[in-house]
């Protein structure tokens, strides 16, 4: 388990720790569904938890010393070959916060990224790529924030290999719901956001970032997922990402 500094906000203390799926209780699966649904439409225990087991790990930040799930974020390694030789990447799955808690997302995400990158050492993985599929825009620009490159972008395009890489990794998670051509996945049982819990689009639209996620991802409303690929490593964290990683939030 990698836990992260507590933090105190008030009287309450939030801890995030990354926990492996299978040693996840059923007071924490039934917590995390029921934050997961508070946000979504479309949603079924049963498929919740089937997606949860394809995970490996996930992140948890819980109040203390109630325990209450506050935020949670899954994930898994995947493997695929490219050009001959084999790759690998973390693939996020969900990430929802309590309604409350939507402001703090910092703790998780520190150790999240710690974990990727002690992992990456460990393992010997390099490179290690970080498949990120976006509903919204405001996750999209969490790419720009910790990254120095990553694609698709506004302001390089994605080389070819880039695109073999993507596509080779989207299509081991999502072999029938992966639209290479247009980079999103179109899941066949979508769960969009429900009336009034999708992050508010700007209406002014003159960042590139967030003019990118629309034009390439039209149908988000509908819960379609623009497919973006970074590699992962210190050297590609930027300036902000650095802070984050090294940082004490206590």
């Amino acid at each position: 388990m990698n836990t992260g500094e507590p933090r105190h906000e008030g009287l309450e203390t939030l801890q995030a720790a990354v926990v492996r799926v299978q040693d996840l209780s059923v007071a924490d699966r039934l917590a995390m569904f029921e934050l997961f649904a508070h946000y979504f439409a479309n949603v079924r225990f049963e498929r919740f938890a089937k997606d949860l087991d394809e995970k490996e790990w996930v992140v948890l930040t819980r109040s203390q010393p109630s325990a209450t799930v506050q935020r949670f974020s899954t994930f898994r390694l995947l493997h695929a070959e490219v050009d001959g030789q084999p790759v690998q990447a973390i693939f996020n799955g969900d990430t929802v916060h309590a309604p409350q808690n939507q402001a703090r997302t910092e703790l998780g995400l520190q150790v999240f990224l710690r974990f990727l990158l002690a992992l990456k050492e460990e393992r010997g993985l390099a490179p290690l790529y970080w498949l990120v599929m976006t509903a919204t825009h405001k996750t999209y620009c969490y790419l720009p924030f910790l990254l120095k490159t990553y694609y698709p972008s506004p302001h390089w395009p994605t080389p070819p290999d880039v695109l073999r890489c993507r596509d080779a990794m989207a299509r081991v998670k999502f072999p029938d719901e992966f639209d290479p051509a247009a980079g999103i996945v179109r899941l066949k049982e979508p769960t969009p956001y429900l009336p009034g819990q999708a992050p508010v689009t700007p209406a002014k639209r003159h960042n590139p970032h967030l003019k990118l996620f629309m034009e390439q991802n039209p149908g988000f409303k509908n819960g379609d997922f623009l497919v973006c690929l970074a590699e992962f490593s210190r050297a590609n964290l930027t300036d902000a990402g650095l802070r984050l990683v090294d940082g004490d939030l206590g």
